[in-house]
């Protein structure tokens, strides 16, 4: 089992370095804490980020663009890795890894050894273990079995501030400005997602309807740059006792070609929906 350790809080300044004394004796560095919470949202511009899967809300009524990072894997320069879950408003943990491999620190935390190495028992930050909407090792374990293949993905953004943001701001008489802080841009895009409801086995429990498939409004989308064999590793590790593989391997062709069917008819409806918000 791989230990972790909470990312350190309110110990240091920016420019000065925290030692991590791993299990062997060896020691490594990470960027310090000015204790105001700050290094967490800064991660982006401290380290270079090799994974994140995003969770993007689509609620009917939703007005402004709004997205969930859960978890974000960030490399610091001398191979520390730090995993982060971000949900705006609601919670922005982080977490040091004590093993240098990817794939093996992300399927740790898939299987709950972050939160068996917190020292509360009984509390636990949010974004310690892999339960947000819906698993992302599910999640994962459906795009290495081929099926989404032939999956057209939705599309959110266009890479650019969206024609619905610029007018609104010109309406209100706004002008942007660059603020100069670390805090990265919102990425409109170009980027993809998937309709949620394929990731959770309770849609394969009833027939589906586009109601019970549009349900649970949230796209996840993927990005990553680990080499292929630890892309492969992660695969192969997320496929191992998959419960959405294991209830498609037994379901008739007609009741799984349903489902992804009504899943596609999402596409045009929730590109529609992130379009009109601001």
């Amino acid at each position: 089992m791989i230990e972790w350790m909470e990312y350190p809080i309110g110990l240091a300044n920016l420019d000065v370095e925290v030692t991590i004394t791993w299990s062997d004796g060896s020691q490594d560095v990470v960027p310090g804490h000015d204790g105001d919470g700050e290094t967490i949202y800064q991660l982006p511009n401290l380290m270079e980020e090799i994974f994140t899967v995003n969770f993007y809300h689509l609620w009917e009524f939703q007005e402004g663009k709004s997205f969930d990072e859960h978890p974000s894997l960030f490399r610091y320069k001398n191979g520390v890795l730090v995993l982060r879950a971000s949900s705006p408003e609601r919670f922005q943990n982080a977490f040091i890894c004590k093993e240098r491999d990817p794939a093996l620190c992300l399927l740790s935390w898939m299987n709950g050894d972050v939160a068996h190495w917190m020292h509360e028992s009984e509390w636990k930050s949010e974004g310690c273990t892999d339960n947000h909407y819906v698993s992302v090792r599910e999640f994962l374990a459906v795009i290495g079995s081929g099926l989404l293949d032939d999956f057209p993905p939705i599309v959110l953004g266009s890479g650019d501030e969206d024609e619905v943001t610029n007018a609104l701001f010109e309406e209100m008489g706004l002008v942007k400005v660059d603020t100069g802080w670390w805090y990265p841009e919102d990425p409109n895009g170009p980027d993809f997602g998937y309709p949620a409801a394929l990731f959770d086995p309770k849609t394969y429990e009833t027939v589906p309807t586009i109601e019970s498939v549009s349900m649970m409004a949230t796209a996840l989308g993927l990005n990553h740059k680990l080499d292929e064999d630890a892309w492969k590793r992660l695969i192969r590790g997320t496929m191992d006792n998959s419960k959405i593989l294991k209830i498609l391997h037994v379901m008739d062709e007609r009741s799984k070609t349903a489902i992804f069917e009504l899943a596609k008819d999402l596409k045009p409806i929730f590109e529609q929906r992130w379009q009109d918000m601001y």
